[in-house]
C-alpha cells in the first residue's frame, strides 16, 4: 500500500457556522477535493493559523497549503506575518500551495504586493489562460474554467516568480516560485452548492447584479477536479 503524504493545512479561517452542516469547514474542502486518488492517498494534519497555531517545524508533514479566508492580507495581522515567516522557511525543503488568500499572502511573503481588486468582488466561473506548461499538469489544459471569490489580488509578482495563468480581471492568476511554490487565486477546492449559499449571503456587498450572474455562472462546467489533480502532482512529484 503507497504510504499517505502528510499534509499540514493551515488554516486561515474557519467557514460560517451556518454553512458548515451542510458544506464542512476549509480543510474539509481540499480534504475532499484532493482524497480521489486511492493510489495517491493523503493523510491531512489541521492547523488553525488563524488562532496561531502553526507547525513546529517544516519537518511535522511532508507538504502544506495555506486555505482561503474571510480575512484580507491586507489587515496584515500577527498571525498573517508568522504564517508568512513559517513559508518562507518551510519553502526551502517541502512544497508549499497557496490558495486565494493564500495565493496572495505568500505574494506578500516572497516581495509580491496586493491590492483591492480594481473590480471590486471576483465571483463566479472564470476562464483562465495557461501561459507555462508545468510536467505536473496532468492533464494538459490550456485554459481552465474555475471559480472564484475575493476582493483583493495579487498586483504584483515576487521576484522571480513564473506567471503560469492569467485572466482579463486578475492578470496574476497562478504562479510558481522556484521549485516549492505554487499559488493560485481562484478556487479549485470549493463546490457549486457552497458557493450559492456564499453569494447569496454577500448580495450587499457583490452587488445584486453582479451575485445573480455569479450563481448563474456556477451553473456551467468547471475543471475544479483537473486542477485539483495539478495540486495533487504538485505535491506529491
Amino acid at each position: 500500500m503507497t504510504e499517505a503524504f502528510t499534509l499540514g493545512i493551515l488554516e486561515a479561517g474557519q467557514n460560517r457556522a451556518e454553512f458548515v452542516p451542510a458544506h464542512g469547514d476549509y480543510s474539509d474542502w481540499f480534504e475532499r477535493a484532493l482524497g480521489g486518488n486511492p493510489d495517491r492517498p493523503f493523510a491531512l494534519h489541521r492547523y488553525a493559523a488563524h488562532a496561531g497555531a502553526l507547525p513546529g517545524s517544516a519537518a511535522e508533514c511532508d507538504g502544506y497549503l495555506i486555505t482561503g479566508s474571510r480575512h484580507s492580507v491586507l489587515e496584515r495581522a500577527d498571525w498573517m506575518n508568522a504564517m508568512k515567516s513559517f513559508v518562507v522557511d518551510a519553502s526551502a525543503s517541502r512544497p508549499v500551495v497557496g490558495i486565494c488568500f493564500g495565493h496572495q499572502l505568500i505574494a506578500e511573503a516572497f516581495g509580491g504586493r496586493v491590492e483591492p481588486s480594481p473590480c471590486g468582488w471576483c465571483v463566479g466561473v472564470h476562464d483562465y489562460e495557461i501561459h507555462i506548461e508545468q510536467p505536473w499538469m496532468d492533464p494538459t489544459l490550456a485554459r481552465v474554467s474555475l471559480i472564484n471569490s475575493n476582493c483583493d489580488q495579487v498586483v504584483a509578482a515576487p521576484p522571480g516568480a513564473d506567471l503560469l495563468g492569467t485572466n482579463p480581471d486578475i492578470p496574476i492568476a497562478m504562479m510558481q516560485i522556484g521549485g516549492n511554490i505554487l499559488t493560485m487565486q481562484p478556487h479549485p477546492e470549493v463546490t457549486a452548492g457552497l458557493m450559492t449559499e456564499v453569494y447569496e449571503f454577500r448580495r450587499p456587498d457583490i452587488g445584486e447584479a453582479k451575485a445573480e450572474r455569479a450563481i448563474e455562472s456556477l451553473q456551467g462546467p468547471a475543471h475544479s477536479a483537473q486542477v485539483a489533480g495539478w495540486l495533487a502532482n504538485f505535491l506529491q512529484r
